[in-house]
């Protein structure tokens, strides 16, 4: 392969997460899971490294704690010195409420961390991804760190996706800038990248709708503090990694987290946020990944069966109503704008925004009918005649936020999120919800609200 791009100066090895787990196969002289691993990283370095004289750089993150100890273990066993690593900005993958990946930059050897200004799970650069302060705290803390010697940033989620040229390119500026200038602000970035790209006459107005771009994603593609997005697209159930392996609380300790978004309440992570948006099937080992976290299970803080409340159905309401009410205000901010803009600018940038308020609004309306219809599946005493109507309000919304989403005259880009099909998912649950009745097994789980419909009523 290194024969057919003659120009390519090194390599990037993903060892983890493969096809054929290395870790996992029988071996009578390797004994241990990090010696296979090991194993894999070192014969792939003599080639590059010692048969080549090209760079090596070992890429791993980790699903669980257990395995970042078999990756430590497995590093240790490298047998070339001038094996280089790349680890990434969070632990296990790239979520906004995640922490910092507390390895990075632990282990002596060249590091350079990945960030992922393309936004997998938040958005695809297709939505509002325009964050530089996110990006700023990150880098001042990870870029800071002993043997980083710098980082490496995705610019796109597959297909014809692209940051480069669109407004969320402004975190590769912050990640550049921050190199420059380890005391630059968030505000300099704003200023040079709008100023540069749409004029300084337009600056007030499209830096407004800019800096509600985290709130935005935060409260839409995300639910009480943690992701519900299925790599960016709407997907609340059957997926049961937002409620297992992508929980933040996963790498928290205390696993707790205070959100805004018009909630402003602390929650735990498991014993609040997942007990109770964790449909049932999904708080079994079958559905999700509880073997991931097996304290979580130890300490007994899911409940089996559904535990949607009111309070956590208006608590999620809340939060989604308030994503939609700061992507309305980013519409509006750049249709202020307009007169300073270039026509071509405008258009791009409304359309951008547009599809975030749309977006946000689609998961409002998905969420409060999903979630609400859980509440009222559980029977009459769950069911007060407001969280009812919120239901039925929501459930009336959908078709119409969908056919929005359908005709919309100028789609984005494709991925391996297509902001279109988001649309059609969102019918499927109305169908599920008002007519055909939810599943009787998910993922091999029986469900509680097999059969059961809401009953609709014209508005």
């Amino acid at each position: 392969m290194l024969d057919l791009v003659p120009n390519a100066d090194g390599l990037v090895l993903t060892f983890i997460e493969t096809g054929a787990r290395a870790e996992r196969q029988h071996s009578r002289t390797l004994a241990t899971a990090q010696a296979r691993l090991a194993a894999v990283v070192n014969a792939v370095a003599d080639v590059v490294i010692r048969e080549r004289r090209l760079t090596l750089y070992a890429r791993t993150f980790s699903y669980t704690h257990e395995e970042y100890r078999n990756i430590a273990g497995a590093i240790a066993l490298f047998q070339h010195p001038d094996i280089r690593l790349m680890m990434k900005e969070t632990p296990h993958d790239f979520f906004l409420t995640h922490p910092n990946d507390e390895f990075t930059g632990t282990i002596a050897r060249p590091t350079i961390v990945e960030f992922d200004t393309g936004a997998e799970f938040n958005g695809q650069g297709l939505i509002a991804n325009t964050w530089p302060e996110h990006i700023l705290t990150r880098a001042r803390d990870l870029l800071r760190r002993p043997h980083v010697r710098g980082y490496v940033a995705r610019t796109d989620r597959y297909g014809d996706t692209r940051i480069i040229g669109r407004p969320s390119e402004i975190n590769l500026l912050a990640l550049d800038r921050f190199t420059q200038d380890p005391q630059v602000t968030a505000e300099t970035i704003y200023d040079d990248f709008i100023t540069a790209r749409y004029g300084c006459a337009a600056l007030p107005e499209v830096k407004a709708a800019f800096k509600n771009a985290f709130d935005i994603v935060t409260s839409a593609l995300y639910t009480l503090g943690t992701n519900t997005a299925d790599h960016s697209s709407l997907n609340y159930d059957p997926y049961g990694s937002s409620y297992a392996r992508h929980v933040s609380g996963k790498w928290l300790d205390p696993p707790i987290v205070f959100v805004h978004h018009d909630v402003n309440r602390e929650f735990h992570y498991w014993k609040d946020v997942i007990d109770h948006l964790a449909p049932a099937w999904a708080k079994t080992a079958r559905g999700a990944q509880l073997d991931e976290v097996p304290w979580v299970t130890k300490e007994g803080w899911l409940r089996p069966g559904e535990q949607m409340t009111l309070a956590f159905v208006e608590d999620v309401r809340r939060e989604k109503q308030y994503g939609v009410r700061l992507a309305e205000a980013s519409v509006k901010a750049i249709e202020r704008a307009k007169p300073s803009l270039d026509p071509r600018a405008y258009e791009d940038l409304h359309h951008y925004f547009t599809r975030t308020w749309l977006t946000a609004r689609l998961h409002a309306a998905v969420a409060t009918a999903y979630f609400g219809f859980r509440l009222y599946a559980r029977g009459e005493a769950f069911r007060t005649p407001a969280s009812t109507q919120a239901v039925r309000d929501a459930l009336a919304d959908i078709p119409e936020i969908a056919r929005l989403i359908k005709t919309y005259p100028v789609k984005p880009a494709a991925g391996q999120w297509n902001w279109v099909e988001d649309a059609d998912a969102a019918l499927k649950y109305h169908g599920q919800i008002t007519q055909t009745g939810w599943p009787a097994v998910t993922r091999g789980v029986p469900n509680p609200h097999a059969g059961k419909t809401f009953p609709m009523i014209s508005r």
